[in-house]
């Protein structure tokens, strides 16, 4: 909870006048055995982009454990623009960007992905979710 809280404290500056940034308080209190520094960047590189996309609405950032599997499974949800699902892997290639004109160079989820397996995990799209983005992040527990 509080690498969450940091992490949303470091991008509430980015996020548009009227969009609410949350945390999930349903997220269980854990321990997670995995590099504090990697995992933050990841989230970070997340609510980025939510914040870019997301003029209105919100912004939620919460997690569950998955006991049966032992992973911790974390999920950004946005009420913005959203990504259609035949983008949901290609949005993870390097130097894809869908909007031309947004800043950045299109690595924030080539390299989120990258650092997301390098810690046994992955990141994906959801896309059942069709009321913005939502993007999950998996890591083992331990």
């Amino acid at each position: 909870r509080a690498l969450c809280t940091m992490v949303l404290d470091g991008v509430r500056h980015r996020v548009s006048p009227g969009v609410e940034l949350r945390f999930d308080t349903a997220s269980p209190q854990i321990s997670l055995f995995t590099d504090p520094q990697r995992l933050h960047q990841i989230l970070l590189n997340l609510l980025t982009n939510a914040a870019k996309f997301t003029s209105k609405g919100s912004i939620t950032l919460g997690y569950s454990v998955d006991a049966a599997d032992e992973k911790v499974i974390f999920t950004v949800t946005d009420t913005g623009i959203g990504i259609k699902p035949d983008k949901s892997e290609a949005i993870f290639e390097r130097f894809v960007k869908l909007d031309k004109e947004t800043q950045g160079a299109g690595l924030g989820l080539t390299i989120s992905r990258l650092l997301a397996r390098i810690l046994g995990g992955d990141v994906c799209l959801d896309t059942n979710y069709t009321k913005g983005a939502r993007f999950v992040l998996s890591l083992p527990k331990k």
